[in-house]
């Protein structure tokens, strides 16, 4: 799924799930991966920009430590300007099946944020219609 512009980091990284390497998607935003399992880490620096409402939330790795089979979606959510339209659009899905306590819709047209993901995420589902 993760497919970006992006540069290697220098050396391995401590994460969670190990000692891993990566890519930086953004400066703050760093893609690690380990031998058995991997996510997205975020800097207390860029915390501090996402929204309340994702920032507020629990990752199951820790704070800053978004893993790669569903807290990965809070960040596309949170900086969709460094995600692509499919990562936007699978973002919302997870996000929608996997923390539907929070009012998805609401955020998607009522945050920047989120209007930004909704419209790369429905560009990319009309680019896909025959």
């Amino acid at each position: 799924m993760y497919d970006f512009k992006t540069f290697p980091t220098q050396g391995k990284t401590k994460t969670p799930w190990g000692d891993g390497s990566g890519y930086v998607i953004a400066s703050g935003i760093t893609l690690l991966t380990t031998e058995s399992h991997g996510g997205i880490h975020v800097s207390d620096e860029r915390l501090v920009e996402m929204p309340d409402v994702i920032r507020n939330l629990d990752p199951f790795a820790g704070r800053g430590w978004y893993e790669e089979h569903c807290d990965w979606a809070l960040v596309a959510m949170a900086f969709p300007e460094h995600f692509s339209g499919e990562h936007c659009r699978a973002a919302i899905r997870t996000a929608h099946r996997w923390k539907n306590e929070v009012n998805w819709d609401a955020y998607l047209t009522d945050t920047a944020q989120g209007r930004l993901c909704a419209k790369k995420a429905s560009q990319t589902a009309a680019s896909m219609q025959p």
